[in-house]
């Protein structure tokens, strides 16, 4: 068994020093196995944003919303969702 939590934040620390194609790789691990996993979501979705990729972003934003542990978190990611996709909402 995995510690998917350890995963998420091994992955966070590899984002933060520079390695964002080792840390989407563990995210996307993490995702595989427990696709409702907020942390991994919505750094994997911090990447993609980074890299340009909007759509991917903004579908990732919505995932940790549907996720989150309080009102706060999904709103949040809720609103970077709609700011990628160019919502006024």
């Amino acid at each position: 068994p995995w510690d998917l939590d350890a995963l998420a934040r091994h992955a966070a620390c590899l984002a933060e020093n520079g390695e964002g194609r080792n840390a989407a790789g563990l995210y996307e691990r993490v995702l595989a196995f427990e696709p409702g996993h907020f942390q991994a979501a919505l750094g994997l979705a911090r990447l993609r944003e980074a890299e340009g990729r909007r759509a991917d972003a903004a579908r990732l934003f919505e995932a940790a919303a549907n996720s989150a542990l309080t009102d706060g978190e999904a709103l949040a990611a809720r609103q970077a969702a709609a700011r990628l996709r160019g919502d006024d909402s």
